[in-house]
């Protein structure tokens, strides 16, 4: 944005002007969250095994190549219990394992779950711990009427209220129907407030690691024959009070959803990388 914000139009819209334009709102926060010279140190992370589950037929390259975002689900469409579980477990990170081992530090974001269509999980609100210590910094937070009952199987996912969540979803993002009509969708609630006042450069942090939950979630919907897709519009403080959260210490940053993808025929889809010659 900050690279941008030195472009403007001028006249005609084919022509551009490298007049500064002075977005104040990013250039202040682009000043508040400059990173100094730091040590580098390398986080060590808890090394979980990895589960012994749903596995894809699909070699790297293939999943990669074949990654897109959907535009529509069908709404109809049921993800096995296996597949979820191990798409969740994906985002966890590991020692030498990408994306996660870059350096950001330990992971400060979780994930609150909207699961409608998922076989063997009963539809509702679920919490995905990503984090370190347990999930009772955030549990304190939450509502005291939440069940925070562990699934089986899983130590970091539990169920907090049993229902259909499908209109909920679709509203606390901005309104889209793939959050609703899709096998599950996603907050991705950061630890905030501390993360911040520890150190501002992290603010970028925090976004650069749902980035990466988001990237990870693209491939693993592919891995396992569905199709996953960014939600960049969702209003934070129902989320917020849907969670019953009332101050900062957690923030909403980011949506996704996933679920059995409806192709729209009028776009046209080439090979990947089609343009680039051998």
């Amino acid at each position: 944005l900050s690279a941008f914000s030195e472009l403007h139009f001028q006249g005609s819209p084919n022509r551009l002007s490298r007049d500064p334009v002075d977005w104040k709102a990013i250039r202040r926060a682009a000043e508040a969250t400059e990173k100094p010279r730091t040590d580098e140190k390398r986080p060590a992370f808890e090394e979980e095994a990895f589960a012994q589950g749903a596995e894809s037929a699909l070699s790297a390259a293939e999943i990669i190549r074949r990654r897109r975002s959907a535009v529509s689900f069908s709404g109809k469409g049921m993800l096995g219990r296996e597949r979820f579980l191990s798409m969740l477990e994906m985002t966890l990170p590991r020692s030498d394992c990408p994306p996660f081992d870059i350096g950001l530090g330990p992971p400060r974001v979780n994930l609150l779950l909207f699961v409608h269509r998922v076989e063997r999980m009963e539809p509702g609100l679920y919490f995905f711990h990503r984090t370190g210590n347990g999930p009772d910094r955030i549990r304190e937070k939450t509502r005291s009427d939440f069940g925070w009952e562990p699934v089986e199987g899983n130590r970091r996912l539990f169920l907090l209220e049993a229902g259909n969540f499908q209109d909920t979803a679709v509203a606390l993002s901005c309104h889209q129907g793939i959050a609703g009509y899709s096998a599950f969708s996603l907050g991705m609630i950061a630890d905030f407030q501390e993360t911040v006042a520890e150190a501002p450069y992290r603010y970028r942090h925090l976004f650069w690691e749902t980035g990466m939950i988001g990237q990870v979630l693209y491939l693993e919907a592919e891995a396992h024959g569905v199709r996953g897709t960014g939600i960049g519009c969702f209003f934070d403080d129902p989320v917020h009070e849907l969670l019953g959260l009332k101050d900062s210490t957690f923030q909403s940053l980011y949506h996704f959803t996933v679920g059995d993808p409806v192709e729209d025929e009028r776009l046209s889809t080439y090979p990947p990388y089609h343009h680039l010659k051998r």
